[in-house]
């Protein structure tokens, strides 16, 4: 499986305080909306697309992202020198409660998945991996996921 598990507060993307302020930003944006499939349902922003330029600003609503987002791409692209990183798009999912869920899928490129509240499980591959904290903070925040074309989903509880 090609999967990388990271902690940003321990990478030194971000500060455990920095994130609380952002999931509470991303809890109070106006941009979500319900995103219902035949399987699962969940609320989704995918206003912030990059078209290919890494250093494209946020829409207005999403501005306090901008900084979290650029240190998560730089992440990205110190694993893979010499490769081009080209953002497509910044596709953000609330999962509100326990029911809410992401039916299986794959993309045909690399995913960074940065989880944000409460802690949940992540299937990738049939694997299930808990998105959780390492080090004991009381927001589960911390963890990100670096995924290549591979199917996944985030299940009901």
């Amino acid at each position: 499986m090609v999967v990388q598990v990271f902690n940003a507060t321990q990478e030194g993307l971000a500060t455990t305080a920095e994130l609380d302020e952002a999931f509470a930003n991303f809890l109070e944006s106006p941009g979500w909306r319900e995103l219902q499939t035949r399987t699962a349902r969940r609320l989704c922003d995918g206003s912030y697309t990059f078209d290919g330029d890494c250093s494209k600003p946020p829409p207005p609503h999403l501005s306090f992202a901008g900084n979290l987002i650029q240190k998560l791409l730089g992440r990205l692209e110190s694993d893979h020198a010499g490769h081009a990183v080209v953002p497509m798009q910044a596709f953000l999912c609330l999962y509100e409660d326990g029911q809410d869920a992401c039916p299986n899928h794959v993309h045909d490129c690399r995913q960074l998945t940065l989880s944000l509240g409460a802690e949940r499980f992540v299937a990738v591959e049939g694997e299930k991996i808990l998105m959780r904290p390492v080090d004991g903070h009381a927001m589960p925040h911390t963890m990100g996921l670096v995924l290549w074309s591979r199917p996944r989903f985030l299940p009901k509880p």
